[in-house]
């Protein structure tokens, strides 16, 4: 069987995306992984800053979107890593992506449907790490057109290549589109797939399937 097996992250890197899309309903994410400080990606995203907000002359910079999380100890898997409500940290991460995107072409047409997750809310319905990147997934790849990934897996099936420690940023992005100047030191695979769904909208499915 081809296909691949991908590490959990909240709102997932362009690269990451690109990558399921090739792969469609065999392209797995193993939300029972170890829960590690060092994996930042499951509950933490890169996206576009905008100082000065809508002056194209002035350089983005990285901007890190972080969920704040519960203490949690050795042997814990991301499904037992509860999110915390610390610092209304939802309410930055809108803030910033209004700050960064707001004048996207897109930006107004898909980001009620992410709001409804970052909320009071959406924590309460979505306690976990895994619960709320699995719904961040669900919703972005609907709107990517790719297949859902069943519910449950206990067991992977044989033959998938395991991603689950893949620099997805090394992805390789022709033509890359984007409306703020950029340093040479930010790659484009690295930013949060929000970047292209908000820059792209419909098209942006059929960007990540010429990658």
């Amino acid at each position: 069987m081809e296909g691949v097996i991908l590490p959990p992250a909240y709102f997932a890197s362009v690269g990451m995306y690109a990558v399921m899309a090739k792969y469609g309903a065999c392209a797995l994410i193993d939300y029972s992984m170890p829960a590690s400080r060092k994996r930042k990606e499951a509950h933490r995203c890169v996206i576009l800053s905008n100082p000065g907000h809508n002056i194209s002359s002035q350089p983005s910079e990285l901007e890190m979107l972080t969920a704040a999380v519960c203490a949690f100890h050795t042997g814990y898997s991301w499904r037992d890593v509860r999110l915390s409500a610390h610092g209304n940290w939802w309410e930055k991460h809108l803030t910033s992506l209004a700050t960064a995107y707001g004048a996207s072409p897109f930006f107004e047409f898909y980001i009620d449907r992410f709001a409804e997750v970052l909320s009071v809310k959406g924590l309460e319905e979505y306690p976990t790490v895994t619960a709320l990147d699995r719904k961040l997934d669900s919703l972005i790849r609907s709107i990517l057109r790719i297949p859902p990934q069943p519910r449950d897996l206990a067991v992977f099936p044989a033959g998938l290549a395991d991603l689950r420690n893949h620099d997805f940023s090394t992805v390789e992005m022709p033509d890359w589109y984007h409306s703020k100047p950029k340093p040479d030191t930010i790659r484009p695979a690295q930013l949060s797939v929000l970047d292209l769904i908000f820059n792209l909208g419909p098209e942006a499915s059929l960007y990540l399937r010429k990658i």
